[in-house]
């Protein structure tokens, strides 16, 4: 009998076991696995009423500020929320509408909520910009140059599944401030090579902010500013403690960032309705996947190795990734790091809800960063 007993213990094991490795291997592919944000468009428009639409009253649409809406065949700018009817999750929400650049928009139509805000290339922001080509190690890396006088350039590193329109709503300002700019495509964005399909959580894409640097020292540039939302602030701070040239990165400015991994994990899961075992289980088959250390990730354990200006934007808001983060590194290091704490902003939403505010923070930032023309300080 108690062989049986303990044979069926240890048969209950090994199936929890084999459970609980197979939910954290679930977890890390939706870690590692690219993905196309606006392949879904789950928010169907309820009505349209002149310059208004009526949509569900969800997480998304009770943000404050401005927003995009997506859909197959078309793209509009809102505004301000004007009213509201019924409760959050059970009623709706009704928003002016600004502008519809393409398509159109009628009851019925399945759309997505676009933080990018604005669709299209510079020229809808009214930016100067040409086209270029940086080379990394898996190859052509497709970006918008924004010129400038200063020696000081700015690097935009969009998120997760995101691209360079993610820079949209930040050129104008940041070409206000005389800075050259890139907003970068890296590896697995669609038409760029990758090494393996994976997302290697910044371990690899810094190399790509270094080349940027490279082809843009090649043109003047004498320092840098790395411009990270979300994913890319990850991505910038392995660029600032890795590349080649990183003792020339003189600022960061981080909207929404992942700064520890660990953390954002546990949160994930938690959103998700998961216990955070399947989470810290799902960290460490990312890690033996990856052939990566998260302590080497994780910026409020490394806070102490910083060295240079950090400006960040987020708010507790935020259902993707944790603000506590954000709010701990800037109490760890009041000496370097700026909080700009937004609320009602959601996830890289802040110029969203408070533009001005943002616009100006980014213009007094850079501007206390750039060094004389000509004059190197690296």
């Amino acid at each position: 009998m108690v062989w049986r007993i303990t044979g069926w213990l240890l048969v209950l094991l090994v199936v929890l076991t084999v459970a609980l490795v197979g939910a954290g291997y679930y977890f890390s592919n939706l870690l590692t696995t690219p993905s196309d944000p606006w392949s879904e468009f789950p928010k169907q428009v309820v009505a349209v009423d002149g310059s208004t639409v009526e949509l569900p009253w969800d997480t998304d649409t009770d943000l404050a500020g401005r927003h995009g809406l997506l859909w197959p065949d078309g793209h509009a700018l809102l505004g301000e929320q004007t009213e509201t009817s019924g409760t959050l999750g059970d009623g709706t929400v009704r928003y002016a509408v600004k502008d519809v650049t393409r398509g159109e928009l009628s009851a019925g139509t399945d759309t997505a909520w676009y933080s990018w805000y604005f669709e299209g290339d510079p020229s809808v922001r009214g930016v100067d910009f040409r086209t270029v080509v940086p080379r990394s190690d898996v190859g052509d890396l497709p970006s918008w140059y924004v010129p400038g006088d200063g020696d000081t350039w700015v690097i935009v590193v969009h998120g997760r599944d995101g691209d360079r329109a993610e820079s949209l709503r930040v050129l104008p300002t940041l070409a206000r401030t005389g800075a050259p700019t890139l907003a970068i495509r890296y590896r697995n964005d669609p038409g760029v090579p990758t090494d393996d399909n994976l997302l290697r959580l910044g371990d690899t894409e810094w190399r790509d902010v270094e080349a940027a640097m490279a082809w843009a020292s090649e043109r003047g540039a004498k320092q840098f500013v790395l411009y990270g939302f979300s994913y890319g602030a990850q991505v910038s701070f392995q660029a600032l403690d890795r590349a080649e040239g990183r003792d020339r990165i003189v600022g960061l400015v981080l909207d929404g960032p992942v700064i520890s991994w660990t953390t954002t994990l546990d949160f994930q899961a938690t959103q998700r309705g998961l216990p955070t075992v399947i989470s810290s289980v799902g960290g460490v088959v990312t890690e033996q996947r990856l052939g990566i250390d998260f302590d080497d990730f994780d910026w409020i354990g490394r806070a102490d190795e910083l060295d240079v200006p950090i400006l960040v934007f987020h708010g507790p808001d935020d259902l993707f990734v944790p603000w506590e983060p954000s709010r701990d590194l800037a109490d760890l290091r009041p000496d370097i790091v700026t909080l700009e704490q937004v609320d009602r902003a959601g996830h890289t939403r802040s110029w969203n809800t408070e533009p001005r505010r943002y616009e100006r923070a980014v213009t007094d930032f850079v501007r206390s960063v750039e060094s004389p023309v000509g004059v190197s300080t690296g």
